[in-house]
C-alpha cells in the first residue's frame, strides 16, 4: 500500500467581490498549465496552518496570517499512482497585495461557478462546490 502525501492548498478569497484566486502551474512545474488552489505538502512536524503559511510565502512572497485561515474540508485524490490527500483552508481578505509569481505563471479571480471554465486540477475540482 502507498503511502499518502499531504497537502494544503488555499482558497484565497477577495472580500469586496467574494471571487476567489486560482492560479495557473508554470510551464516547469508538475501539473504545468492546470490551475489549482495554491499550496504544497506538508512538512515533518507542520500544522496545516504552518506549512500554508510556508507555502504563500515560498510561492507568491506573500504572507498569511495563521489566524485568517478557517479550515474547508478535504479530499484525497490519485494522480498517476501517488495518493494525495489535500487539505483545503481559505482566507478573505480585504486588501490583495502584489504576488511575485514563482511556480505559477497567471492568477485571476472567479466565482466558483466560473471555476469550471477553467482548466482546473483533477485533485481540486472537489472543492470548487464547498466554495459555492
Amino acid at each position: 500500500m502507498s503511502s499518502i502525501i499531504e497537502v494544503v492548498a488555499l482558497a484565497l478569497q477577495r472580500k469586496k467581490d467574494n471571487k476567489y484566486m486560482i492560479a495557473r502551474r508554470g510551464p516547469e512545474e508538475s501539473g504545468a498549465g492546470f490551475w489549482e488552489f495554491p499550496g504544497g505538502k506538508l512538512e515533518l512536524g507542520e500544522s496545516q496552518p504552518e506549512a500554508l503559511v510556508r507555502e504563500i510565502s515560498e510561492e507568491f512572497s506573500f504572507q498569511l496570517e495563521m489566524k485568517s485561515l478557517r479550515y474547508v474540508d478535504q479530499s484525497t485524490y490519485e494522480y498517476g499512482g501517488r495518493k494525495i490527500r489535500i487539505y483545503l483552508w481559505a482566507c478573505a481578505l480585504d486588501v490583495i497585495p502584489d504576488f511575485v509569481l514563482i511556480d505559477h505563471d497567471e492568477t485571476t479571480w472567479c466565482d466558483p461557478s466560473e471555476m469550471r471554465t477553467y482548466k482546473i486540477s483533477p485533485g481540486d475540482v472537489y472543492f470548487i462546490d464547498k466554495l459555492v
